[in-house]
Parts: C-alpha cells; structure tokens; sequence
C-alpha cells in the first residue's frame, strides 16, 4: 500500500511544481506588456501637443498686409486727359470701386506680361508699351477721383480720415529728420522749410516734401533712421492724395469746378483703365492659360491676389509644419529602435 501512495504523492508533487512554475512565466509574460500598453498610453498625449504646435505659425504668416492707399498724379491725370476726353458718351462706364485697388491689381498684370514680354510681343493686337502704362492710367483715376470728391461738398469724413493718418505719418517723418539734421545727414534749411507753415493743405505739401527729402537722401541714410521705405512712400501717396483734395479753387477751375463734370472725366479716366484691364486679361491668358489668370491679371474691383498670396502661404507652412513632424516622428522611432534616419 506504501508504494502507490508514494507514486501518487510524486504526480501531486509535479503537478504543484507545474503549477508553481507556470505562474511566475505568466506573470513575467504579462508584465511587460501591461508596461507597453502604459507606455504607448502614455505616448499618446505627447503627440498631440506637437501637431497643434506646428499649426500655430501658419495662423500668424496668413495674415499678408492690405495694398497701401495710391495718391494721384497730376502729370498721368495731364497725359490721360484728351484720350479719356475722346471717348464716346456711350462707352463711358461709372466709377464704382478703389482706385488703389485697382492699381494694385493692375501692376500685378503688367509685371506677369513683362515676364514674357518677348512672347507678349508676338501676339497679334496686343501693344506692350502701352500696357505697360496702364498703372500710371491708375494713377491718373485716382487723381480723377479725388478731384471729383473734393468738387462734390469736400465729403470731409474723407479728408479727415485721410488728414488723422498724414498728421501721424508727418510727425514721424519730422522727427526722423531732425535727427538727421543733428546728425549731419540731411540739409537744416530744407527741413526748415518745411517746418514753417500751418494749415492742412501745408501738412500735405510736408509729407510730399519730406518723401523727396528721404529718397534723394537714401543712400545716406540707410541704416541711420527709424524711418522706413514703406513709411516714405505711404507719405508721398497721402500727401499727393490730401494736394488733390484739397487743392485751390483756381486748381479746381482749370478741370472744371462742377461735381458734375469731375465726376465724368473721373468715369472716363476709369473707362480707360477697364479697357486697358481687359486687354491686358486677355493677352495674359493667351500667355499663361485660363487656370493662372486670375492670379496672373486679378480682376480689377477684387482682392484675389492677396487672397491667392494668402492662401499659397498657408500651403507652404502646412507642408513645412507636416515636413516637421514626420521627421520628429522618424527620430522618435529611430531613437526608439535604436536605428539612425535617413538624412
């Protein structure tokens, strides 16, 4: 009887020992993977900030500064005149947007010929020079437009609002070049003279003087000044703008003071720009195709080019953001693996 109770006691004791042996390896197993699936948990939530990371520059690069206001020049205005004057009554059309809009749009499509201006010449009908000239047509609206709107009662919200801009702008300038007077870079008496005088029509003859001051002076003092090129030009565009506005009766007169007739030699001066527009569109999408004209010759009353640069900016940022986390996510792997990324 003692034997069978050994050999029964022998499989009870490898049985406990199987048994004993087994739980540990389950348990050693199981470890590891409970800590993976921690870690990958734990992964998760430091993936997330990075990509919101990457699209915060995007946000702050799409916003691409509105076209600056345009002043008028009265040479253009001069040089325009009899052919907006030759127009027949009929084809006059009326001035409904921005001048300075327009111009803009305009400079766009005249660089976008000029970039093939060997091709552009070739085309039957199309004459190169005179589209060329069509941001100086813009330049003679604008200065249609003012005339027009200071023969009309003056609309003085426009002038004021105009006029709170120029007195910001000619106190920096000014300040600007005192400085350079003391500092030996700008002539005293110039800025002397711009300095006498009172009076908001003064205030628009300083900024179109200052703008001269600091552009014949450029090269002097590039690197010594709080002013910038934007600024000048900005002052020599609200400066000629305020001189068309608010111009001597006697200049009124020798355009015709009526609001009546400003206003039609302002429609006509438009009419040749929309004519010049139209023939340059068309010359350009011969060049470049209908798919790229809107952005090659933007329509005339439309902010598409700012639109379309916008939009080319979030794009390049968006690639440059996902480009920057796919090789931050590589070399977590490689560090991970203990492998080296591509280079």
């Amino acid at each position: 009887m003692g034997k069978p109770k050994t050999a029964n006691s022998k499989k009870a004791a490898a049985k406990t020992a199987a048994k004993t042996a087994t739980k540990p390896a389950v348990k050693a197993a199981a470890k590891p993977t409970t800590k993976a699936t921690k870690a990958a948990k734990s992964a998760k939530p430091a993936a997330k900030p990075a990509a919101t990371k990457a699209a915060k520059p995007a946000a702050s690069l799409a916003s691409i500064p509105t076209p600056p206001p345009v002043a008028g020049s009265q040479d253009a205005y001069d040089t325009y005149l009899p052919a907006a004057s030759a127009l027949a009554a009929s084809a006059v059309l009326p001035f409904r947007t921005d001048a300075s809009l327009a111009y803009h749009n305009v400079s766009t499509g005249v660089a976008s010929l000029l970039a093939r201006q060997a091709d552009a010449e070739a085309l039957p009908g199309i004459d190169v020079a005179s589209l060329s000239a069509l941001p100086d047509q813009c330049l003679a609206l604008a200065y249609a437009a003012g005339l027009a709107l200071q023969a009309n009662g003056g609309s003085d919200g426009a002038v004021a609002t105009l006029f709170a801009q120029a007195s910001a702008l000619r106190r920096k300038l000014f300040n600007g070049a005192d400085a350079l007077v003391d500092a030996g870079l700008l002539p005293a008496t110039n800025v002397a003279a711009l300095h006498a005088g009172k009076g908001k029509l003064d205030a628009a003859n300083d900024l179109v003087g200052l703008a001269g001051l600091f552009t014949k002076n450029a090269a002097a003092i590039r690197g010594k000044t709080a002013v910038t090129a934007a600024e000048v030009a900005q002052a020599a565009q609200l400066g000629s703008q305020l001189q068309a506005m608010l111009a001597p009766t006697g200049a009124k007169k020798q355009r015709g003071a009526d609001a009546a007739s400003t206003a039609n030699v302002r429609d006509r001066m438009w009419t040749l720009v929309k004519q010049g527009h139209d023939a340059l569109w068309r010359a350009c999408a011969y060049l470049y195709g209908h798919q790229e004209i809107d952005a090659r010759v933007p329509p005339l009353q439309s902010h598409a080019a700012t639109t379309s640069n916008r939009k080319k900016a979030n794009a390049a940022k968006k690639a440059a953001a996902g480009s920057g986390a796919s090789a931050s996510s590589a070399t977590k792997s490689a560090g991970a693996t203990g492998a080296t990324p591509a280079s």
